[in-house]
């Protein structure tokens, strides 16, 4: 990371203290129910938001979206009114599905965010073991936005669900 004064980075750090199963499983006729609770912490340090993503992300536990087949890769393209979704697997080897366990970060650009590219970066460590993994995503936004614009980025987790014996740390950096 540059201490450069024209580089700032919103650093957003979520450690998860439990992601568990409280009330176990359920089999029924073949199908499993499990209940996750997350409690998080984040932290951001006033001198380090990027400007075209001024706000802390809301953060959800979820499954990736249907017609999903592989992760991100390359650039997208934010404009006025458009909504980007990147898929960054949680390590090396996982390849984003549909209907994988996933935490989601949703970002709301600010109303008038600059041209550029800015790179999602995560970083998390999390299961037996653990296993620790990163991998990044980049938005274009090509011209200064007139209207917001939302990046929703999925760490997906490579499993149906939740790691076993949960998620340690998860963090993404916006630079």
């Amino acid at each position: 990371m540059s201490g450069t004064s024209k580089r700032r980075i919103l650093f957003i750090a979520t450690v998860v203290a439990m992601i568990g199963m409280t009330g176990g499983f359920a089999l029924a006729a073949g199908l499993t129910s499990t209940t996750v609770n997350q409690s998080a912490g984040l932290y951001s340090v006033s001198t380090s938001a990027v400007a075209a993503f001024p706000t802390t992300p809301s953060v959800t536990v979820t499954a990736i979206p249907a017609s999903v087949a592989a992760c991100s890769s390359g650039t997208q393209t934010l404009a006025n009114s458009v909504t980007v979704n990147m898929y960054l697997p949680a390590s090396t080897g996982i390849t984003c599905t549909t209907g994988d366990f996933a935490e989601e970060f949703s970002f709301t650009s600010l109303i008038t965010a600059a041209a550029g590219v800015y790179a999602f970066t995560q970083y998390t460590t999390y299961g037996p073991g653990p296993t620790s993994g990163s991998a990044m995503g980049s938005v274009t936004v090509a011209a200064t936005m007139s209207i917001v614009g939302i990046v929703n980025v999925y760490v997906d987790y490579g499993n149906a669900s939740p790691p076993a014996n949960g998620i340690t740390a998860l963090s993404l950096v916006v630079q």
